[in-house]
């Protein structure tokens, strides 16, 4: 018995320990938005109006619409990006570059010809395609008091502009690429906090703990049936039928209980493995006098239809010795998962696994 509830504490723990390593997860993707969804220059006036950790039902239905807003703004503006980078052309930087003294970093006259640095109001590439070589070699000479400049002659400056021209094209289209980048990282961020999104944090992360708990409710309930073998193996409903010949092969007889649960455990689908554990422990599923059963039963019946029809309500989820619907959904309903949601399955999963003793 001390083996079987050192074994059960193992499950337990590692089940905790994967539940806290989920919702970190959580937290951190929830900080990473709060951080970041606010820089989103192209819907800034609907970012605004959005509000992370309301309480308030107006206010988180209203951030649903927000989030499916955002997402189309962005989508449109990156249909607009990806236009701008397939119309322009990046320039090969030529070989007469590399031999011209008047671009070397020494004498800073590509960042004279910056835009950042450029004193002149008109768009910086129509400076550049009227700015005159001659006029700009007088400009720059004027205010070279100690003549680093006089080698320079217009012709100089003529490939200085040629150059610059050339730069500014191939950081525009740089900008551009950036730009899309940035857009696909907004629409990514955003797709994550919609909770009608198949990729959204909190849908990805309630079937990741449903998954951990179906793990371990299997093996908790094998060390459980071994132990109470007599009470539980009628419950299994397993009709097969052991020999003398089979029984004296096991050589005893916890190895024959052990292959008998094993066997039938992988025939009995997680929903009916805990009706067999509700009916075999009674405090298993109760926790400071409320009991949780119904909820969990909710639970794994949700968690199937995102895994097997994308979140919505079929026929199966129906199927169930307890009435579990406690929302109320309809056939072809999409069964949201959102932060409520998990929330409540993370609360609910950790109490039942805390409550196991």
């Amino acid at each position: 018995m001390e083996e079987i509830m050192k074994s059960i504490e193992t499950y337990k723990n590692r089940f905790l320990d994967e539940l806290e390593t989920i919702d970190r997860y959580v937290q951190y993707m929830e900080q990473n938005f709060y951080l970041q969804y606010k820089k989103l220059e192209v819907a800034n006036e609907l970012v605004k109006k959005f509000d992370l950790f309301t309480e308030c039902q107006e206010q988180r239905k209203s951030n649903q619409i927000i989030l499916k807003e955002v997402q189309e703004k962005i989508k449109k503006a990156l249909v607009e990006c990806e236009d701008k980078i397939n119309k322009s052309k990046r320039i090969e930087i030529p070989e007469w570059a590399n031999d011209l003294r008047i671009l070397n970093d020494e004498y800073g006259l590509t960042e004279y010809l910056n835009p950042v640095y450029c004193d002149n109001d008109s768009d910086y590439i129509e400076y550049l395609n009227t700015v005159d070589p001659l006029e700009l070699k007088l400009k720059i000479d004027k205010l070279d008091e100690k003549n680093n400049y006089a080698e320079f002659h217009s012709e100089d400056y003529k490939y200085l502009i040629e150059y610059m021209k050339i730069i500014h094209n191939n950081e525009t289209i740089n900008d551009l690429e950036n730009t899309y980048d940035e857009l696909i990282n907004f629409l990514t961020l955003y797709k994550i906090f919609d909770s009608e999104n198949p990729i959204n944090i909190y849908r990805q992360s309630f079937i990741l703990l449903m998954t951990a708990f179906d793990a371990t409710i299997y093996d908790i309930s094998k060390e459980l049936f071994i132990n109470n073998f007599f009470s539980c193996v009628e419950k299994l409903d397993n009709k097969g039928k052991i020999s003398y010949s089979d029984i004296a092969k096991k050589g005893s007889f916890e190895s024959m209980a052990l292959d008998i649960v094993e066997d039938s455990l992988s025939k009995i689908y997680l929903h009916k493995l805990l009706f067999i554990i509700r009916d075999s422990i009674e405090h298993f599923f109760v926790f400071e006098g409320k009991d949780i059963f119904v909820d969990i039963i909710e639970m794994v019946k949700r968690r199937n239809i995102h895994v097997h029809n994308k979140g919505i309500v079929d026929q199966q989820y129906f199927e169930s010795d307890i009435k579990h619907n406690i929302y109320n959904l309809v056939i072809n309903e999409y069964a949201t998962i959102d932060d409520d949601y998990y929330i409540k399955a993370y609360d609910y999963l950790k109490l039942m696994m805390i409550n196991i003793s």
